[in-house]
C-alpha cells in the first residue's frame, strides 16, 4: 500500500514535467514483467535469455539481471535507429555490484571499434562510459560519474550530428565529437547485458534496468530533464518557517522499506518518510533522509531556515529595488524580504506612475507577480507603500521598484 500511495503522489508531483513522446520509437516500462514494447508496437518486442526477474522499479516494475546469464535482445525496427542519424536513448539502472566493468546496453558485432555503440557501468569508479564509433579514427568515448547519493541512476545518451551528449540524472555531464558524422549501423540487435565484450573486457550486469526510451531525434536539455522522475527524494523544497512551526515532509516514489532522519531532534517520527519536522533552534537547519531498499542506500536532504521573530528588528523592512518577472522562476515575484520581522501588518500596495493602485495585500508574505488585471505590466518604475505596526506605532515605508523584462 505504501508503494502505491508514494507512486500516486509522485504522479501528482511531477505531472507538470512533460515526458515527451515526439518521435518516440520504442518504450519499455517492464511494468507487465515482460520485454514487450509498452505502447503496443509488437514488432519492437524483445526476447529474453536466461530468466530476468521482475522487481520494484522507478515507477511500477523493473527488470532484474542476475549478473550471470540474464540477457535481453531487441531485434525489431528500433535497431535501425542507432546508425547514421540522430537518436536519443534514455534509461534507468540500479546496480547491485561494483565489481568490474558491467555491460548495460550495446549494439556491436565484435568487441572492437568497428561500428560500435555501448553504454557501460564502471563500478569501481562509479562511472558511466559511452562509446560511439565507426572505426578506429572516428570514435567518441566519454565518461561521467553517477551520483553517490542515488540508487537509481538516470542515463540519457543524445547523438546530434557529430556530437554525443551524456546526461546523468537530467544534467549534462560529458560530451564528445567526431570529425564527421559517425555511422554506427551494424547487423547486431540492441542488447541488454549481452555485449560481445562479455568475458573479454566486460561483465554481465547485476541489478535493475527500467524505463528504456529510444527516440529517432536528438532531445533538448529540457526534454532530457523532463524524463528524470527523481526517485528516492524528499519532495519538499528548501523552506523558511517561524520558530515553533513545523514542516510536513513528503517523498517521491521509492522502493525503500527502511527510512531514517538525521538529526532526529525535532523530527516527530525519525523512521517515517512522511512526518513532521519542528526545528528547535533558529538558523539554517539541514535534515537528511536515508532510503534503504535492502540492496542500496540513497540519501537526500532539505534545508529548513528558521526565523525567531523576537530576535528581529521590526523598525526596518527590506524590499528589493528591482525584479524580473519573465517566467524563469528566478526573481519572478516582488515582496518584503523579511516578513517575519513584522509584528502586525496593515497593507502592502503598489502604484503606477499615475497613482493608480495596481496591487494590494494585507499579508506580509504577499507578493506581486508583475501583472495588473491578469496582464503583464510594461517595464518601468513603480511605487510601493508598506504600512505595519512596530512596538505599538504605525510605520509607513515608501519607495520605488523597477520592473525589468
Amino acid at each position: 500500500m505504501m508503494r502505491k500511495l508514494l507512486f500516486l503522489f509522485t504522479l501528482a508531483t511531477f505531472q507538470l514535467i512533460a515526458q515527451t513522446d515526439e518521435n518516440l520509437v520504442a518504450y519499455f516500462s517492464f511494468d507487465d514483467c515482460t520485454v514487450n514494447e509498452s505502447n503496443g508496437k509488437e514488432t519492437q518486442n524483445g526476447l529474453s535469455v536466461g530468466d530476468p526477474q521482475c522487481d520494484c522499479g522507478v515507477q511500477g516494475n523493473a527488470l532484474s539481471f542476475d549478473g550471470v546469464d540474464d540477457r535481453v535482445a531487441f531485434t525489431g525496427p528500433l535497431v535501425n535507429e542507432i546508425n547514421f542519424t540522430d537518436f536519443s536513448l534514455s534509461f534507468y539502472f540500479k546496480s547491485f555490484s561494483n565489481i568490474g566493468t558491467q555491460d548495460l546496453i550495446a549494439k556491436r558485432v565484435d568487441c572492437n571499434l568497428q561500428e560500435a555503440f555501448a553504454v557501460r557501468y564502471i563500478g569501481r569508479n562509479d562511472l558511466i562510459e559511452v562509446l560511439l564509433s565507426e572505426n578506429d579514427s572516428k570514435t567518441v568515448l566519454i565518461t561521467a560519474p553517477v551520483s553517490a547519493t542515488n540508487c537509481w541512476q538516470h542515463v540519457t545518451v543524445v547523438r546530434a550530428n557529430r556530437d554525443v551528449f551524456l546526461y546523468i540524472n537530467g544534467d549534462l555531464k560529458a560530451e564528445g565529437r567526431t570529425s564527421t558524422r559517425a555511422d554506427v549501423g551494424n547487423t547486431s540487435p540492441l542488447l541488454l547485458s549481452g555485449s560481445p565484450c562479455l568475458n573479454v573486457t566486460d561483465r554481465a550486469f547485476k541489478g535493475l534496468l527500467d524505463e528504456i526510451r529510444l527516440y529517432n531525434r536528438a532531445l533538448s536539455k529540457e526534454e532530457v530533464r523532463g524524463l528524470y522522475l527523481s526517485p528516492d527524494k524528499i519532495a519538499n523544497p528548501d523552506t523558511l518557517i517561524v520558530l515553533g512551526n513545523a514542516v510536513p515532509t513528503r517523498i517521491t516514489a521509492t522502493c525503500a522499506t527502511d527510512f531514517s532522519w538525521e538529526p532526529v531532534e525535532g523530527v516527530e517520527s525519525p523512521n517515517s518518510p512522511n512526518t513532521l519536522i519542528r526545528p528547535v533552534v533558529a538558523g539554517v537547519n539541514p535534515y537528511y533522509l536515508t532510503f534503504n531498499d535492502g540492496n542500496c542506500i540513497a540519501t537526500d536532504s532539505v534545508l529548513i531556515r528558521v526565523v525567531d521573530p523576537s530576535a528581529l528588528d521590526c523598525t526596518t523592512v527590506f524590499l528589493p529595488n528591482s525584479f524580473t518577472p519573465n517566467g524563469d522562476n528566478i526573481n519572478d515575484t516582488y515582496g518584503i524580504s523579511n516578513p517575519f520581522a513584522i509584528e502586525t501588518f496593515v497593507a502592502f500596495e503598489l502604484f503606477d506612475r499615475s497613482g493608480s493602485r495596481i496591487f494590494f495585500s494585507d499579508s506580509p508574505t504577499g507578493r506581486w507577480n508583475g501583472t495588473f488585471k491578469d496582464q503583464l505590466v510594461n517595464p518601468g518604475t513603480f511605487l510601493y507603500r508598506v504600512i505595519y505596526m512596530c512596538q505599538g506605532e504605525e510605520i509607513t515605508k515608501t519607495g520605488s521598484v523597477t520592473v525589468i523584462r
